[in-house]
């Protein structure tokens, strides 16, 4: 972002040197004057995330890299200091996120550990800056993933739909079990739907059949339900998605240039789409309004396709649509005929540029702008006497560039988006030194990239290498795709990747995408205007905590002094509250799980000073992102290689952390009274389990083992921890996370006054955590049950921090007992580096060892490469591992 910065001002300046030098006398300087300025007070960012395989099993770790680039040149951006990069459900709540800082070579990596409790479905990855919150959530980068759970694999769920009810939508669920090709029935079956919806219970009628409801008013944009049973050998959980009723699709017409000219000859293009952005094939004529036919079109390609109309001043028009047997009516946009617009057509090697009109062109004088990623390539005044402009292909760079046409004073009148292809990506070389390899085999091979003739711009990329019988790769999008395209377009493209392949409908149907797409996204009519737009949110450079000082009347606490300590790290600092009462620290970070704790303290009595710490609040997931039929079909249709991956990777999981968590069924314990707990700091609901302050009162324990062991489910407890189900549990002491041996050394058995255990990811994800964790509370004071409360100047607060990156595993066989150990290797992503930064003659040496199934693996590699061209480099089957001749 520096360089970018830089480059930006010496272009800045030149204009303001140019324009004073001539008194400002010419109005194209002040234009991209102002162009340049809006670039440089409101630079935006562009955020793309490649994982190392579409689809994953609960419990496996999904590993990712972020490119953060500067959307207008396309370099490094490292104005923001952190990505944030969450897991959203198909109810379109984040069930995971993690804050990834930028590494000291300008990257972002990291990784997410999905838990067991995870139920199957499709869920999508969203990435951004706090930064690109400034434009919102169509901003984001967003794919989806697909999550199996292997205990609900082995049931399959049929479906009915009742759309009778339109508030309502009638579900009725069959469960088989696949092993035994039997009837399933639960005894009952829980069930959610939207966001704010509790969880409902269903019980199956005498054919063994659940019929529940789905509220169409609280529905998710993604119209998701979970359903979930448990019994005494088996649980299932899984999403399913709520298909929209059978309707006719919504049909829109675009004329080119965002206007219809009456007394010409006008191309109009149309996008039809179904509820839930599904695109339909639909044919139609159009007639006037004396009911003669015009013309007739129909779909080209997913949704779109366009007709020449032959506009007459005063007349009316409708098109008359035909899809599935049914037809309906749609009014065309009324004709103008003091309006102009723009008409773009490729050419050979240039772009053919005219002005629609229904008379003339007046002698006004009118300007063509043409700007790529906000950049200005072309701004010239337009000449009336000519029919046509001819443009050469070379100004256009790959990617999506906007026209426009301008008044005299920098208003705009019509525009046209172009794609153009120029095929100029990087090109990536891949070497290998033998064509056949054996299970656990050195793999080794060159990977080489041309010379560009001079960048300061570093090449990096990740490479991901996955088994060709367990991953299907994704297809429909790359980092070219998303960041040329995708993210310059509005609404939803549904495989980006197809308009940079060879279809001989790749053309027109790209085009048929700038016609019904267009979106502004650079403020550059703003700009033109010189009302320049300014960024609201600031780029995160740091971790920040504010909050308010309070008397106990609630006013605020003016000129109190706060301390903030990060434990374990021997950090302190002190701020002065301001005369409202607020306070803020920044420009610290310390890593995800850190404990931080607040003191307020003046010259008189400190507990009068009560500390309110905001709420680090997220932004909240609006859009639905519409299923990627390539990824959905893999588990809809249950495909054997699908399945097949399903068991292999939970045998690695098991075999490499033991036994899966078993969920049994749920029980209600009834008590006469509801026990009391002890207040702390956390302030959190009623945990699942635990040992009341009663308990502990009434029959203290003698030991650690002796308190542990009385909650259920603990297997184990030593020095290495408390053991429950596959796993340890996290230790939370007064708020501040211990392990099991500082515990033991910190308090005495005594002094604990109750623990409470949760379970659920809904409470243990407030420390980044899938395992249980022990909330432990001490005594307020030294007398049993005399409790003066949790200093409420004092706050302890578990804010989510960076993430530490986790490198990713792969065996090594480089030894004779490596080579013959009797542990399977089941890997299903054989290699990923993140990483990979190549020397000055752009050649990077890969090596790894073959896993032990004889197959085929997959090569994906996307990243920066030289002259800041963006890398994709895919090839199926490109390393053959054949059956071991030892």
């Amino acid at each position: 972002m520096k360089n970018s910065s830089i480059l930006l001002m010496v272009i800045l300046f030149s204009f303001v040197f140019n324009a004073q030098s001539q008194q400002l006398a010419n109005p194209i300087d002040h234009a991209l004057l102002n162009i340049y300025s809006q670039l440089y007070v409101y630079p935006q960012e562009k955020v793309y995330v490649q994982t190392d395989r579409p689809y994953y099993l609960t419990g496996e770790r999904m590993f990712f890299r972020a490119f953060l680039l500067h959307a207008s040149t396309l370099k490094p951006s490292t104005l923001s200091r952190y990505v944030y990069v969450e897991l959203i459900s198909p109810l379109d709540t984040a069930v995971l996120r993690t804050k990834i800082r930028i590494d000291e070579s300008n990257l972002f990596y990291g990784s997410l550990l999905l838990p067991e409790s995870l139920p199957e479905g499709h869920y999508r990855l969203r990435s951004y800056t706090r930064y690109m919150e400034n434009m919102g959530e169509a901003y984001f980068f967003t794919r989806p993933v697909y999550i199996a759970d292997p205990k609900s694999a082995v049931v399959e769920v049929e479906t009915e739909f009742d759309y009778s009810s339109r508030r309502q939508v009638g579900v009725a669920l069959c469960f088989k079990d696949k092993q035994q090709s039997s009837l399933r029935v639960p005894q009952q079956l829980a069930y959610k739907s939207g966001k704010s919806s509790k969880t409902k219970i269903a019980k199956p009628n005498e054919n063994g059949r659940i019929s529940v409801k789905y509220d169409v008013e609280d529905a998710n944009p993604s119209r998701s339900l979970l359903i979930s049973f448990q019994d005494t050998t088996h649980s299932f959980k899984k999403y399913i998605r709520i298909p929209h009723e059978s309707s006719f699709p919504e049909i829109n017409f675009y004329p080119e240039g965002g206007n219809l000219i009456a007394g010409t000859n006008n191309r109009i293009a149309f996008k039809a789409l179904l509820p839930g952005a599904r695109t339909a094939e639909v044919e139609g004529s159009v007639f006037n309004s004396k009911h003669e036919l015009q013309t007739t079109f129909s779909t080209l390609h997913d949704g779109m396709g366009s007709f020449d109309l032959e506009v007459k001043d005063g007349e009316s028009y409708y098109a008359s649509c035909r899809y599935n047997g049914l037809s309906n009516q749609f009014k065309l946009p009324a004709p103008q005929s003091k309006a102009l617009s723009l008409q773009a057509l490729w050419d050979g090697d240039s772009l053919s540029v005219s002005v629609l009109s229904a008379n003339e062109i007046a002698a006004a004088k009118y300007y063509l702008l043409i700007h790529h990623q906000g950049v200005p390539v072309y701004l010239q005044e337009w000449d009336g006497t000519m029919q046509h402009h001819r443009l050469a292909k070379k100004l256009f760079k790959t990617g999506v560039s906007h026209l426009l046409l301008l008044t005299d004073n920098f208003h705009i009148l019509s525009e046209r988006m172009v794609f153009n292809n120029l095929h100029d990506e990087a090109t990536i070389t891949v070497n290998f030194t033998k064509d056949n390899y054996s299970p656990r085999e050195h793999v080794v091979f060159d990977i080489s990239l041309p010379q560009a003739a001079s960048d300061t711009v570093p090449v990096s990329y990740a490479i991901a290498i996955t088994d060709d019988k367990d991953i299907e790769l994704d297809t429909t999008t790359n980092i070219v795709a998303e960041i040329l395209l995708r993210s310059e377009l509005e609404g939803t493209i549904h495989h980006p990747a197809w308009y940079f392949g060879n279809d001989r409908k790749v053309p027109e149907a790209a085009d048929l995408l700038m016609l019904t797409h267009g979106w502004r996204r650079y403020f550059v009519s703003e700009a033109l205007q010189a009302k320049l737009e300014k960024p609201l949110i600031r780029p995160e450079r740091s971790q920040s905590f504010s909050g308010l000082l309070k008397r106990p009347n609630q006013r605020p606490y003016k000129k109190g002094k706060v301390q903030l300590t990060a434990i374990g790290y021997g950090f302190s600092e002190a701020v002065e509250a301001d005369q409202d009462g607020r306070f803020e620290f920044s420009y610290f970070e310390f890593p995800d799980s850190t404990a931080y704790q607040l003191l307020s303290y003046a010259n008189e009595r400190t507990q009068d000073v009560e500390i309110h710490v905001d709420t680090i609040m997220y932004p909240p997931s609006t859009i639905a992102l519409p299923f990627r039929e390539q990824i959905a079909a893999l588990a809809r249709d249950n495909t054997p290689d699908f399945l097949e991956f399903v068991e292999k990777a939970n045998r690695k999981y098991v075999m490499e952390n033991g036994m899966r968590q078993i969920d049994l069924p749920e029980f209600t314990v009834t008590a006469n009274k509801k026990l009391k707990r002890i207040e702390n700091d956390l302030h959190l609901p009623a945990p699942d389990r635990g040992v009341p302050f009663e308990d502990m009162k009434n029959n203290p324990p003698r030991t650690f083992e002796d308190l542990f062991y009385r909650i259920p489910g603990v297997n184990d407890v030593s020095d290495a921890g408390i053991r429950m189900g596959s796993g340890y549990a996290l230790i939370v002491l007064n708020g501040i996370v211990r392990d099991y041996s500082t515990l033991i050394g910190m308090v005495d058995i005594g002094e604990i006054a109750q623990v409470d255990v949760y379970i659920g990811y809904g409470i243990t994800s407030i420390w980044r955590t899938f395992s249980p964790v022990f909330v432990i509370t001490t005594w307020p004071s030294n007398t049993w049950g005399n409790q003066a409360g949790p200093a409420k100047n004092v706050k302890t607060v578990l804010p989510l921090g960076y993430q530490k990156p986790v490198e990713f595993y792969a065996p090594r066989y480089d030894s004779p007992d490596a080579l013959t150990a009797p542990k399977a290797d089941l890997r299903s992503t054989i290699y990923w580096q993140p990483n990979v930064q190549t020397e000055k003659d752009l050649k990077t040496s890969i090596d790894f060892y073959a896993a032990d199934t004889p197959t085929t693996y997959s090569i994906v590699i996307e990243g920066i490469g030289p002259g800041r061209k963006l890398i994709y480099y895919r090839k199926n089957a490109a390393i053959k591992v054949e059956k071991s001749i030892r």
